[in-house]
């Protein structure tokens, strides 16, 4: 356990030391309160701290974290205590005191925004961010610079193939000449309506406007060979089956179209929400078949620029062909996306990981049971990655 020293102001009869456990949000320290007024002589507060400094170091307490103004480190480290960093405490209790001020203010974490700024991309702001986007609806991440700077530090890994991004495209306006300059190859972009207001019901927060912009922006970068990944929602967007598709007679674009799966909040949605991709085919009998790319099986109208794709991961079981592994924001790898088993990454390095990742490719299940139950997964979405 970490100790704590506090200042409190004299009390009337109360002591000048007191020590006891205290809870801060999810962290327990053994608190050391010293009493310290205005008055309070030199030569006081120095016995004080000693005084301090001995119970905890009684207490087996061998760090502690100290009030800012703290001037007598010296005093505890006679006793073999060291002081911690605030500024490491603090970054280790950001996502709960983010958390804690919601409560106090009774905000929603479907509505409340939560921002995290940071002078660098750190394993500390990725797992506070990830901390509160499991729970929190919008996540504002403030850093001098953007995901060209994880691409550039990708494309450093020998071997690597392609680099790919998925994004809403609200940023690529922004970011498309930077990422294609820091070497990614392909944008995937969701893009579940062509309907401004069904975007802003869907998204809560953004506009279609954005998105085209980004789509624009991406193509002028250099990213010609767009995917526009679309959730097919019976009863949302299912009536713009063809506005999807005739994008691609003048656009060089691959629209997807994915089936909706029971997974997190839609597990419950009523079975008319769920429409198998052959609604895609139903509504436009002109589509041809072409050559198949991964698990989407693709189509095209006569004389188009772009070209359709179906992912059908209920209604078609393409588990066999499936060759993906998935490792989730904070650090978990998932061979399956709807399976509970997961397999801790996180501070593994050398053989140990590359063991750990072999068992997860190994052990990858043969199938899912989405036409039989919802997904296993206790995860959303959200939290794993397409």
């Amino acid at each position: 356990m970490i100790g704590l020293l506090l200042w409190k102001l004299p009390e009337k009869r109360g002591r000048s030391l007191r020590v006891g456990e205290r809870s801060i949000l999810h962290m327990r320290f053994t608190c050391a309160e010293i009493t310290r007024g205005p008055k309070t002589p030199e030569a006081v507060l120095r016995r004080r701290v000693s005084a301090a400094g001995k119970r905890l170091r009684k207490l087996g307490i061998t760090r502690a974290v100290l009030p800012e103004d703290f001037v007598y480190q010296e005093l505890l480290e006679r006793q073999g205590i060291r002081a911690v960093s605030t500024v490491t405490l603090r970054r280790a209790l950001a996502a709960d005191w983010a958390r804690a001020v919601m409560e106090t203010g009774a905000l929603s974490p479907g509505n409340a925004k939560v921002a995290v700024a940071g002078s660098q991309l750190t394993g500390e702001l990725v797992r506070t961010v990830t901390e509160l986007s499991l729970r929190n609806r919008y996540v504002l991440l403030d850093l001098p610079y953007g995901g060209e700077e994880l691409c550039r530090q990708l494309r450093t890994i020998p071997g690597l193939q392609e680099l790919c991004l998925t994004t809403n495209g609200a940023l690529l306006p922004q970011l498309a000449a930077p990422l294609w300059e820091a070497g990614l190859d392909r944008l995937n972009i969701s893009l579940d309506t062509l309907r401004p207001d069904r975007f802003a019901e869907m998204t809560r927060l953004g506009h279609l406007s954005d998105a085209l912009a980004g789509i624009e922006a991406a193509e002028a970068a250099g990213f010609h060979t767009l995917k526009l990944d679309t959730v097919l929602i019976g009863g949302f967007n299912d009536d713009e089956i063809d506005d999807f598709i005739n994008l691609t007679r003048e656009h060089p674009w691959e629209v997807r179209f994915i089936e909706l799966m029971p997974m997190g909040p839609c597990a419950g949605w009523d079975r008319s929400r769920f429409l198998p991709a052959e609604t895609v085919l139903d509504r436009m009998a002109e589509l041809e078949p072409i050559e198949a790319q991964g698990v989407a099986r693709r189509y095209q109208l006569p004389g188009a620029l772009g070209t359709v794709g179906l992912i059908s991961p209920v209604s078609h079981d393409f588990c066999a062909d499936c060759r993906r592994i998935r490792v989730t924001a904070d650090g978990k790898l998932k061979g399956c996306l709807h399976s509970r088993e997961e397999i801790p990454l996180r501070g593994l390095h050398g053989q140990a990981l590359e063991d750990a990742v072999r068992r997860g490719i190994l052990h990858k299940p043969e199938r899912h049971h989405l036409t039989e139950r919802s997904s296993d997964t206790p995860r959303n979405m959200n939290q794993i990655g397409g």
